[in-house]
């Protein structure tokens, strides 16, 4: 029970930080901000933690819009390895909204499946 305690305090005040954290203008500070942080892993749908990334995260910014960044730093959409994911995410133009395709089963599914589900999340630094 400590242990389960501790681990939602530290998420608790993981979280805080991230929104205390100050916002960042796009390409040029998105670059910067990903050579120079470090982050950590978080599963939306399963609620696991861990420090290694599972696979191409998205960042997400102020607003909570997902996005990956291209080799210069660009903002992109979409991720640009998807289609080597056994799931990936597209858009449903008829229903305007997303969906996710499982390549390997032919799968389609509206929820996101734990395997997309992950968020990378900054680690506040200290300032010293």
């Amino acid at each position: 029970m400590t242990c389960r305690l501790l681990w939602v305090l530290w998420f608790v005040l993981a979280v805080a930080f991230r929104l205390l954290a100050s916002e960042v203008t796009a390409q040029e500070s998105a670059k910067t901000v990903q050579e120079s942080t470090t982050y950590y892993y978080y599963n939306e749908v399963t609620g696991a933690v861990q420090f290694e990334d599972p696979g191409s995260s998205p960042h997400e910014d102020e607003s909570g819009k997902r996005y990956w960044l291209s080799p210069s730093g660009e903002r992109l959409t979409e991720e640009p390895n998807r289609f080597q994911w056994t799931w990936f995410e597209s858009w449903s133009t008829e229903q305007s909204r997303q969906y996710f395709f499982n390549q390997a089963t032919k799968e389609s599914r509206w929820d996101r499946p734990p395997d997309l589900a992950w968020l990378r999340l900054p680690i506040p630094q200290e300032d010293e």
